[in-house]
């Protein structure tokens, strides 16, 4: 095989000239008493704008209705192993039976309804519709 002519950037893994980068977080052991001075330039300086900024927001909103998603399949996922439970005998007493069966039932009604209100959870254009109907599920829930 021929060596390529164009080289697009020379930087070595390991050794003396080993690349260090200039932004960014340093490792534990990489850290000194005089890396500590210069940590606040890492963090002014850097090419990329904050968190928070503008560019982000697409992003963030996008984020923040995964994490949504996330806490909705979590409690569904703890409501289906109390509909487990009351398919399998129930968890003791006759009443406890029914207070857990019309938990499940609850459960299960606000589930319909938040998705006859939200067609698609990762869209993030209609975000009020989803706000209010996960709001609904949410006080349900609690």
């Amino acid at each position: 095989a021929a060596r390529p002519q164009d080289t697009f950037y020379t930087t070595k893994v390991s050794g003396p000239y080993v690349y260090t980068p200039q932004y960014g977080l340093r490792r534990v052991e990489e850290q000194t008493s005089s890396s500590s001075a210069s940590e606040d330039n890492l963090l002014t300086d850097s090419p990329w704008p904050a968190r928070n900024a503008p560019c982000f927001d697409l992003l963030n909103s996008f984020m923040e209705r995964c994490n949504d998603v996330l806490e909705l399949v979590e409690t569904t996922g703890h409501f289906q192993l109390l509909a487990d439970v009351i398919e399998a005998g129930g968890a003791g007493s006759a009443s406890f039976d029914a207070m857990l069966n019309e938990l499940h039932v609850q459960y299960s009604a606000a589930m319909k309804t938040f998705f006859s209100q939200v067609q698609n959870v990762l869209d993030i254009d209609n975000s009020t519709i989803f706000d209010v109907a996960f709001f609904d599920l949410r006080l349900t829930v609690k």
